[in-house]
């Protein structure tokens, strides 16, 4: 399954706390212009490949059944696939800096250069 911005971004929020209730998760992200029902959508696929886990309790019923409290938390896997998301980020971030950067000297080096011939042949008197 390969992760979208937001799917990161419940990630992310999941590992801010220990448990969220599955209302406080839609209405963190609802006021980012998102759907409840893309939210749910996307909270039930991030469970089902383990990236979260949800609170169960048990029901007293003759089968033992368990029922799904709409709380969650994130799994180990979850935490690590954030880890190394930030730590992608990071690099690619550093990754931008280092090329942009010779741009930015050669851009000085023009300045200096007009500037100079400017001076040199009096425009600035």
């Amino acid at each position: 399954m390969e992760l979208k911005p937001i799917d990161y971004k419940i990630l992310i929020y999941l590992s801010k706390s220990d448990k969220i209730h599955l209302n406080d998760i839609i209405a963190n992200f609802s006021s980012k212009n998102l759907k409840s029902n893309s939210i749910k959508y996307r909270i039930e696929i991030l469970f089902d490949n383990n990236y979260i886990s949800q609170d169960f309790i048990e029901i007293n019923d003759r089968w033992g059944s368990y029922k799904a409290t709409n709380i969650y938390s994130i799994s180990e896997l979850g935490l690590k696939t954030v880890e190394d998301y930030l730590v992608f980020k990071s690099e690619k971030r550093k990754d931008k800096f280092w090329k942009i950067f010779p741009v930015i000297i050669s851009l000085m080096a023009l300045l200096l250069s007009v500037l100079s011939f400017a001076f040199q042949f009096g425009f600035f008197n």
